[in-house]
Parts: C-alpha cells; structure tokens; sequence
C-alpha cells in the first residue's frame, strides 16, 4: 500500500466565512464537489468573483492541483492546494520556522481578517454607537484598540472595546476554531486588566452531541450562555438604536428526582445582562445557581420520600404482626372444628366430593374439543395471562418450551414489519404530494421552504436550488446551483425567488422494494405460524386420547370407591338402627 505524500498547505482560511479548512478532511470531497470548488477559486484569482480561500499566512488566493492517481509518488499527484505561480514569498514556500504559539496566532488573526468577521465587528460597533447616541448607556466604543499590561508587557486587541456604564467590555467574535489556550489566555488578560470579556457568536446549536468542543470552552466558563448576532439581530438592534443579541441558556428543572435541562433563549441587551465582578464575565441568566437549586430540590425530595419510606415500612411490619396473630387464631379454630365432625358427615363429604370429581370429568371430556382450539389459540398469540387448562399443565410446558419464543417472536416481527411498511407509505404519499419541476426535461420535486425548512437545513448538501424566473429557460440545466456553505443557507431563507429542488425518485423506489421484501416476510412467517399450529394441534390431539383413557380409568375406580363409600354408609346406619333399638328395649 502507497503511503501519501505530506501536503504542503495544511489548512487555507475560507475568506467569506472566517472558516477553517484542514486539507486532508477537504479533499476527501466527491470529484464533482471539488471540480466545482476548483472552478470557483479560479474565477477569484481570474477577478470573476471575491476571493474564496486565501493562506492562513500570508492572505493570498490559492488554487487546486493535482488530481486522483493510484500510484502515488509525490505530493503534486494527489489534491492540494498551491499558491500561484507568481505569488509573493510566503513562510510555508521558504520553509521559515514558527513557534506553535505564533502559528496560533497568525491562524487566530487571519480568521478575524475574514469578510463575514469584519462585517459583524461593523455591525456590533455601529449597534453600540447607536446606543450611545440615544441612550446613553454606552460610551468610548473603539474598534481593534489595543490593550496593554505594562507589568508583564503583554497586549491584546479585542474586536471591540467599549464602556457600558462604568464597566469596561471586550467584544471577541467567536466564527471558527479558537484554539483553548488562546480563550483561556484572554479571559485571564482581561480579569487582570478587570475588563468584562464578551464572547459573540455568529451561529449556535442547541445540540450538545454535535456542537463544536471550542464553542463549549466559552460557553460553560460564561454560566452556559451563549450570545448570538446575526442579520435577525442586526435588523432588531437598528429599530430598536441598541445592540441586541439572542442570548442561548440552559435551563434547569427537577423531572421526578431527575436533572433535566433544555436550552431557551431570549432577545437581551446590555442594560438587562448581569456583569460578574468575580469573574469578569457577562451572562443573562445564571444557569449554574439554577441547577445547584434544583439539585438541593431534589436531594430534599429524596431525602422527605426515604423518611415516608421508612415510616411506611413500619406500618406495614406492624400490619404483618396483626394478620400473622389472626391467622394462627383461625387455624387454631379450623382444626378445633375438623374434630368435632362426626364419622358419618366424613362420609358424606367423600361421597359429594366423588361425585363432583365424576361429573367434572365428564364434563372434560365433552369439552376437550373447545380446549385444543383456545391452546392453539394462546400459543398462536400474546395472551399470555390466561391458560386453557387447569390441572395437567406439563403438556402445555412442553408446547411452550417448543414453540412460543418462535410464535411470538413472529408475531412481534410482524407488528415491526406493518409498522414500517405504514411509516414507508406515508413517506411515498409526503412524496408524491411535492410541486413537480421539470428542468431541462429532469424531474425535480420542490421543497417549500416555509413547510420543509428543517429537512432543507440538514440536507442542504444534497439540494439544488435554481432562481424560479430560470425554470423555463432554454438553458435551464445550467442555472441549477449546489448551496455550498451554511453561510448561504442562511441567505437563502429569505429569498422568495429561489426553488429548493430534490431528485426523490431513488429513495422512492426504495421505499417501494422495502415494503414488496416486507410483504414476502410476512408471507413466509405466515406458512412458518400455519405449519406451526397444526404440529400444536396433532401433539394436543394425541394429549387428549391419552386422557381420556386415562379419566375413564380413574372413573371405573372412583365408581368403585363410591360404591364402597355407599356400602360403608349402609352398613353405619344399620348399626345405628340397631344401636337404637337396643337402647330402646333396654329402656323399656
């Protein structure tokens, strides 16, 4: 196996976005994607279009050489990227040398030297200038002045400085990377200079799994709030002449003895933020005392639901007590009577009690036929609560331990199986009930992005958008546009001229041979569950030949008995009669 060769140019910055690009994860792209890439970064460096991706170092536009190639021999065979030819001398052309921290540092300004970077910056700027001239809370605010700390000699720029009331903030754009030791540098710099740290962000998701570990570096040191400004935001701050933000917090709440948390937001300006004089951070809502409440809530339900345990255990040992002590009583009566029932009501009982069991095993024998339909019945089912026999239960072990894991086992296959096929046609109905659009004779489905904007934000990738007046063009085809970048997506939910256009023809045949292989499962374990039934009913057939031998057996001897039992009756009460009439002669 052929070991790639290193790539000179690691990581460019994407001068729109202020994004970071790593190489080895951007050529990993499909042909077609990184065609288009290579086009786009040509017509910037041909003037077409504004630069797309520059060096980190040294801000000059970049292009990509190379291509695919099996036998790998050196690094201008494979995808990277390259300065232009005539380029002016960079550090990583001349192999001059940096200290992490300098690397760092060039990467964490060339981010700050982005177009979407010094848009926001302005953007903020103007926002609090408003504020100060209408009013009033804020004062002084300057952009990229530098701070020093004539002690130790250090200095940092911040994005903006300004003062809100008393109290002085650093404004910092958080767009890309930060590498930890560069936030936790600044936010120590700024405690010490007890200037209040304001960490911005451009973009936030509320999803824990998959949002960047940097963002969560500033935003559990800042009491898990997250401030957000965007073109939203923008336009609420100019109505209102002062600089609003979205603010993300954590809320915490106690879920029967559970710690559950949710992120909400609301729309805050400075006035309304808390200014920590501890930490020199700023936050909206203060998550962390929130969550030890709830904590100590829950440890004190805890603790009050242990005590009524215990109490609860006391009574109910204390109830045992009670009914132990009543049923020795009652058991102590029950043998007091069985002694005094005379010899003849024994008889009796035994003589009612052979009848009953005769009738009763008559009464089986005519009901035989009911009972092996309902046992083929509950082995058939999930009915697992009530069995059809009462007494010899080993044959219906024996069924059990045979065949129901794999009875129910199809019926539960069964369940999952109509299920989905119910989930895969809904999926084809939502389909076939999309706007059709024919471009360049290609069927396309349309997304409203009104309705389907989620689907449309996790898939953008996979979308083609195309301007509505170009439908109907002669060249049609070649207005279909891939959304290259969030960043676009973002623009794009508010343009009303745009199609977001899908080819679902795929999935849809998909979904369509998983519901026709689903429907020959459910054929099969029909034929297995039929031939299974009738291999229950053959065993329970032979079940009841066997017993009913077994009953006219036990019959002939308990007729035999009873006969016995009559005989033995007979022959006491003519002892009676007799005893009776002696007593009688001899009390005449």
């Amino acid at each position: 196996m052929n070991k790639q060769p290193k790539r000179t140019i690691n990581e460019v910055l994407n001068w729109e976005t202020g994004e970071y690009i790593n190489a080895d994860e951007f050529f990993k792209k499909s042909l077609e994607e990184l065609s288009i890439y290579r086009s786009e970064l040509q017509k910037a460096i041909e003037g077409y279009r504004d630069p797309l991706f520059v060096c980190y170092y040294c801000k000059q536009k970049v292009r990509i050489r190379g291509g695919i190639s099996k036998t790998v021999k050196s690094k201008s065979e494979i995808f990277h990227f390259a300065h232009l030819k005539d380029s002016e001398e960079c550090h990583i052309k001349t192999k001059n040398k940096f200290s992490k921290e300098e690397v760092n540092r060039i990467k964490y300004n060339g981010v700050k030297e982005s177009l979407l970077h010094r848009t926001l910056k302005e953007k903020i700027a103007e926002s609090l200038r408003r504020n100060e001239n209408t009013i009033g809370e804020v004062s002084k605010v300057e952009v990229e002045k530098v701070i020093k700390d004539n002690v130790i000699a250090e200095w940092k720029k911040p994005d903006i400085n300004a003062f809100h009331f008393k109290n002085r903030i650093a404004i910092e754009l958080q767009l890309s990377t930060t590498w930890l030791d560069v936030i936790t540098r600044r936010q120590h710099f700024y405690k010490e200079q007890k200037i209040f740290i304001f960490w911005i962000f451009h973009v936030f998701s509320v999803n824990d799994d998959i949002r960047k570990l940097t963002y969560n570096d500033v935003i559990y040191t800042n009491n898990q709030n997250a401030f957000v400004f965007n073109l939203e935001t923008y336009e609420l701050s100019k109505k209102s002449n002062d600089l609003i933000l979205k603010c993300y917090y954590k809320v915490y709440s106690n879920c029967e003895l559970e710690l559950c948390e949710e992120w909400n937001y609301s729309y805050v300006t400075l006035s309304q933020l808390k200014f920590d004089k501890n930490s020199y951070c700023i936050y909206y809502h203060d998550s962390r005392k929130q969550k030890d409440d709830v904590l100590l809530e829950i440890k004190e339900e805890e603790a009050k639901l242990r005590e009524e345990q215990r109490i609860n255990r006391i009574k109910e040992q204390r109830k045992r007590e009670i009914l132990n002590n009543l049923d020795i009583t009652l058991k102590s009566l029950i043998t007091e009577l069985k002694n005094v029932i005379s010899e003849r009501n024994e008889l009796d009982s035994k003589r009612k009690e052979l009848d009953r069991k005769i009738d009763k095993e008559k009464e089986f024998l005519r009901e035989i036929e009911k009972y092996i339909k309902e046992t083929v019945t509950y082995f058939s089912s999930e009915l697992n609560y009530l069995r059809p026999f009462y007494n010899d239960d080993e044959v219906l072990d024996n069924i059990e331990e045979k065949f129901k894991d794999q009875l129910m086992t199809i019926s539960q296959s069964e369940t999952n199986l109509n299920n989905r096929n119910d989930v895969l046609t809904k999926m084809i109905d939502s389909i076939n009930k999309l706007d059709t659009v024919d471009v360049s004779g290609v069927i396309y489905q349309s997304l409203n992005k009104d309705i389907h904007w989620d689907y449309i934000a996790n898939n953008y990738t996979d979308l083609l958008i195309i301007e509505k007046a170009d439908v109907q063009s002669l060249f049609a085809e070649t207005e279909l546009k891939p959304i290259y970048s969030q960043f676009e997506l973002d623009r794009l939910q508010f343009s009303d001229t745009k199609l977001f256009l899908f080819d679902f023809s795929v999935k849809k045949n998909e979904f369509e041979k998983e519901i026709l292989e689903n429907q020959q499962i459910l054929s099969n374990q029909l034929i297995i569950k039929k031939k299974i039934t009738e291999e229950v009913e053959r065993i329970l057939i032979a079940f009841k030949k066997k017993k009913v031998e077994r009953m006219e057996s036990e019959i002939v001897s308990n007729n035999r008995n009873l006969n016995q039992l009559i005989n033995k009756i007979h022959k006491i009460e003519k002892d009676i009669v007799s005893v009776n009439k002696e007593i009688a002669v001899s009390k005449n």
